[in-house]
């Protein structure tokens, strides 16, 4: 008694799993067994070394679990009193000022200027900016594959219903087999060669 030690294995593993599933099962209580086991395993972090020999292929990981974006730690030079380069009001406000409060004139920029998570056209401030004003080029979409909401509905793509038989959007469905994300609809091909 009175003494710390360091363990591995499946005894240490387990508390840190059954923790998550409780965690995961008090935030979604409606949820199945099954719902619950497959949200913890999907989201585990992929560990290389694991890969084939764990069901995940990974470490499970509580935030991802729940669904928690977790911020990234502030850039190293943070809290020098120098906005240096890489950082940014968003995620150093105490060396580079405070972030604006909207987007707004800053819509074709490639950044989340006021660090409410949407950049530019995707951000609700830049809604009526020209830069994001969609004049529609086809209707119904056709060009499924350029990155572009041609029909001004709002999807992208393989994402806008008038694209689903193009073969450009074809995808394989969840526990499908695969080799690359690209194969998977959910862009996600597992450790375990199988599409989220």
């Amino acid at each position: 008694m009175g003494f710390y030690a360091w363990g591995s294995g499946t005894s240490m593993a387990a508390p840190h799993v059954s923790g998550i599933v409780g965690l995961v099962y008090a935030e979604n209580p409606t949820w199945t067994y099954q719902q619950v086991r497959t949200q913890v395993i999907d989201t585990a972090r992929p560990v290389a070394s694991l890969a084939g020999k764990t069901v995940s292929g990974g470490v499970v990981d509580a935030a991802a679990a729940l669904g928690v974006d977790v911020p990234p730690p502030p850039p190293p030079g943070c809290g020098d009193g120098f906005c240096d380069p890489g950082e940014t009001p968003c995620d150093c406000p105490e060396d580079c000022g405070d972030p604006p409060l909207d987007e707004t004139g800053l819509c074709d920029d490639g950044e989340d200027n006021d660090c409410d998570g949407a950049t530019d056209c995707d951000d609700a401030d830049c809604a009526a900016d020209p830069a994001c004003v969609c004049i529609p080029t086809e209707n119904p979409e056709e060009s499924c594959s350029d990155g572009i909401d041609n029909d001004c509905d709002g999807d992208t793509d393989c994402d806008d219903t008038d694209c689903v038989d193009d073969p450009a959007c074809a995808c394989s469905p969840k526990n499908a087999s695969c080799l690359s994300n690209e194969e998977c609809c959910s862009g996600i091909c597992k450790n375990n060669g199988r599409c989220r």
